[in-house]
């Protein structure tokens, strides 16, 4: 007789992630304006024995619509809500496609769609799949490691049809690369959307390889080309370093027709595995350096780390956590960026966002609003005095001084009131400085950080009490009306964050003194001079 599971044991069992993969895979069509395909079942039937083996990818639902009266459009929507309603944020899924695609003019726009067994070229938008939808609804699931892959193309040859009556799409009229995906911001944490294709070109059947191209590759690099998948060595498969491989084969299996694309976010944090022992998909100990949007103008670029070419963009590198010499060279071979950095494990690194963070803008420009406070001044700046400042920065970002900067600004304050015999006197007064500084400014994957010194001419113009010149105490009676000008000098602090864009929202402060004879006949001593403020500023 067997035992009864504990409590707890039905709990953990109950509530342990589960991995659930939904795969349609469609040959032929109720509709005779869909010419049939060879090898879409193929696809979608070999990829479910590769999930449902424990050994290779453990997925414990594995749903496949194959053929036109098992994938129609209502049994393809039906599974895809019974699936929104079961997922939690726990769980993975990974929903895949291999069939025709088609797309139609909406306006000044084209829409895409998946056809299933019952589509009909009437009436598309009624018995096709929306791709936009279907990547909305990826967005909306519950799990935070979640796959869309799509084995279709959407040009009109290879897997793709046009609707009868249509034109006929030239590839020129198609976006940029990319445009088959969403953008990053669109997508939900952990999301991955691998693509057979790119807008514009077609995506192929092959009779000598028995699939789709870039399925067949795929299904290459989850089982007998896995160690070749495997970039970082770690035991996983994981679903950009599939796309890396099954997109570089397709490349060169179609001789540069067919070229698949993918859009990720939070690659290495929350990316889904679809391969690997069981033990090893609950872990990914890597870092990564990524980038997977062709409009980022670093198409072709080659990452070098240590002295090694480790790959080229769009792809993914992965890194030994730790620190590392990175050289970042375009297409052209030019250098891009060059320096060194720690690399933490599970953290991913945008390519563009490596260009920031290790090699640093050239210049900024900025503009912030503050205070300036001098105790031993109040009688001469008052106590409420409100600074707007702005500022131009030349920055090194090359060996050996990177990082080090040289700032000019020019501020302006002005306070309301002031100290005069023991009162406070409603005596507005203004004042202003040009400033140089140098100093040394880091970024790090979302903050800034600088730290320097400077100095100052300050400018305090007379101001007199009653307004009448005439009526002034004699020279150097009343110092405080008669306006300063002196130099301050002392080290300043910036802390800022760092937008993708370039912008930056900071704070700064500086500690400053100058050597003044406050009281007349007194003697000269250091006067505090502080500065604090907080702004914005543009880095390029």
């Amino acid at each position: 007789m067997q035992a009864s599971a504990t409590t707890a044991d039905a709990l953990a069992q109950a509530l342990a992630p589960r991995r659930q993969a939904i795969l349609i895979g469609i040959d032929a069509y109720d509709d005779p304006a869909f010419p049939p395909l060879q090898h879409a079942v193929a696809d979608a039937d070999a990829l479910a024995e590769i999930f449902r083996d424990e050994t290779s990818g453990g997925f414990d639902d594995v749903l496949v619509l194959g053929g036109a009266q098992a994938a129609t459009r209502a049994a393809v929507v039906r599974a895809l809500a019974e699936a929104r309603q079961d997922l939690r944020r726990q769980d993975q899924v990974v929903v895949y496609f291999s069939g025709h695609g088609t797309r139609v003019r909406d306006g000044e726009v084209w829409r895409r769609f998946l056809l299933v067994g019952d589509s009909r070229a009437r009436d598309l938008e009624g018995t096709a799949l929306d791709l936009e939808t279907l990547q909305a609804y990826m967005r909306e699931l519950a799990p935070e490691r979640k796959a869309l892959v799509v084995d279709a193309c959407f040009r009109g040859d290879g897997k793709s049809v046009v609707r009868p009556g249509a034109e006929r799409p030239a590839l020129q009229d198609e976006a940029t690369p990319g445009a088959l995906g969403p953008s990053q911001s669109q997508m939900g944490a952990g999301e991955a959307h691998l693509y057979a294709t790119t807008s514009g070109r077609p995506s192929r059947e092959s009779d000598r390889l028995g699939h789709g191209v870039y399925t067949y590759y795929l299904l290459q690099a989850l089982s007998w080309g896995f160690a070749d998948a495997d970039l970082d060595g770690d035991g996983a498969v994981t679903a950009y370093e599939a796309h890396d491989f099954a997109r570089a084969r397709a490349i060169t299996f179609t001789e540069g027709a067919q070229i698949p694309e993918a859009t990720f976010r939070t690659v290495g944090e929350a990316d889904l595995i679809l391969s690997g022992a069981g033990q090893t998909r609950a872990r990914v100990e890597r870092a990564l350096v990524y980038l997977y949007d062709a409009r980022a103008r670093l198409e072709g670029a080659v990452l070098t780390v240590d002295g090694r070419d480790r790959g080229t963009f769009p792809g993914t590198v992965p890194l030994e956590p730790g620190r590392h010499h990175l050289v970042l060279r375009d297409a052209d071979g030019r250098v891009v960026l060059d320096g060194s950095a720690t690399f933490t494990a599970g953290r991913s690194y945008a390519a563009p966002d490596l260009v920031r963070v290790l090699q640093g803008p050239k210049r900024v420009g900025g503009l912030s609003l503050g205070t300036v406070q001098a105790p031993s001044l109040h009688h001469v700046i008052g106590t409420q005095t409100t600074s707007v400042e702005a500022w131009w920065m030349l920055r090194r970002n090359r060996a050996p001084l990177r990082g080090v900067y040289h700032r000019e600004s020019f501020g302006l304050a002005w306070s309301p009131t002031r100290l005069l015999g023991g009162q406070e006197l409603d005596a507005a007064r203004g004042l202003g400085w040009l400033r140089t500084e140098l100093g040394v400014q880091r970024d790090g994957r979302f903050l800034r950080y600088r730290a320097g010194w400077g100095l100052g001419l300050v400018l305090i113009p007379p101001s007199y009490v009653s307004g009448r010149p005439e009526l002034t105490p004699e020279p150097g009676e009343r110092p405080s009306e008669e306006g300063w000008l002196f130099l301050v000098q002392g080290p300043v602090v910036g802390l800022g964050w760092v937008t993708p864009v370039g912008l930056s929202l900071g704070i700064q402060a500086r500690g400053e003194g100058a050597w003044l004879a406050v009281e007349p006949d007194g003697p000269v001593s250091l006067v505090p001079w502080i500065t604090a403020g907080a702004g914005a500023e543009l880095s390029w």
